[in-house]
């Protein structure tokens, strides 16, 4: 019986032949060359990598390593131990670096050299560390709130080995703490530039007794002057509108209470009209 018109073959030498010859041609690899008969480099790549060889190629490659691996374990385990040691050998001279003049600018430029001429001679006295807070309107109770809440955990923070917190490494300034009378005279002052009929130092009329203004920390340096600023209590030197609602210097228990109770039209009021700082009993503008 024959199949499609074509005879069976009669023995398995003719059918394998028989099988062979009628492959389909798209079977087989496309050709390499043009029509004009040039090689073409793209259609040589595409036929190595879609036919057995370049599979048989990574097949190979593989096979011949694990039988190396395996038949020379010490020597490649010392080879891998010996370079992996050769890497970590500049990991002691390894230094961070953060500072972006010299991450960003030619160190041969005016610039750089001039930074560091000015840092070598003349360094700042305290670095900043910022905290954003952000969002659509952040002069509201939750954005305060928000804020006076990173602050306590902050001051919260101890380190294990040597029990150091932030206030025993932020840079402190003085705080000259006035309670009663004299406080609220001098915040009066600082707010709306007033004198009061009797300044805290008992003069009437400053201006009679003070012809000329004069700068205390020049006129008594070292002593008293020196004396004095080092026996006022301290506080870290801080820039946020959370000094607005501080405590005769401080924040405490009524600091709490005065911020989980903030409303929008009080922020709003202490930003744009207090001009005093809470924190540091002095005059500022937010």
């Amino acid at each position: 019986m024959s199949l499609n018109g074509i005879k069976p073959p009669d023995s398995q030498e003719e059918a394998f032949s028989f099988t062979v010859q009628q492959l389909p041609e798209k079977e087989y690899a496309e050709p390499t060359t043009t029509r004009t008969g040039r090689f073409n480099p793209f259609k040589w790549i595409l036929s190595i990598s879609s036919s057995n060889y370049l599979v048989k190629s990574f097949e190979d490659f593989f096979r011949w390593e694990g039988e190396t691996v395996s038949k020379n374990s010490i020597p490649v385990i010392l080879i891998s131990l010996l370079l992996g040691g050769l890497g970590c050998a500049g990991l002691p001279f390894l230094e961070q670096e953060n500072n972006m003049i010299r991450l960003w600018i030619p160190q041969n430029s005016d610039t750089a050299l001039n930074y560091a001429w000015l840092w070598s001679n003349y360094p700042p006295e305290f670095r900043e560390h910022s905290i954003i807070l952000h969002g659509d309107n952040v002069l509201t109770p939750p954005a305060i709130q928000k804020l006076y809440a990173i602050y306590k955990s902050v001051y919260s923070i101890k380190t294990e080995k040597f029990n150091k917190t932030w206030e025993n490494s932020c840079f402190r300034r003085p705080v000259v703490k006035l309670t009663g009378e004299i406080l609220s005279s001098r915040r009066k002052r600082d707010l709306w530039g007033e004198e009061s009929a009797e300044d805290e130092f008992g003069f009437n009329n400053f201006d009679e007794n003070f012809n000329t203004p004069a700068d205390f920390s020049i006129n008594n340096y070292p002593q008293p002057y020196c004396g004095m600023v080092e026996s006022l209590p301290t506080a870290c030197f801080e820039d946020s509108l959370l000094e607005l609602w501080a405590f005769e210097g401080e924040f405490n228990h009524i600091s709490d209470e005065k911020i989980a109770g903030l409303t929008t039209k009080e922020i709003l009021d202490k930003v744009n009209n207090w001009g005093y700082s809470e924190r540091f009993l002095n005059g500022k503008y937010f």
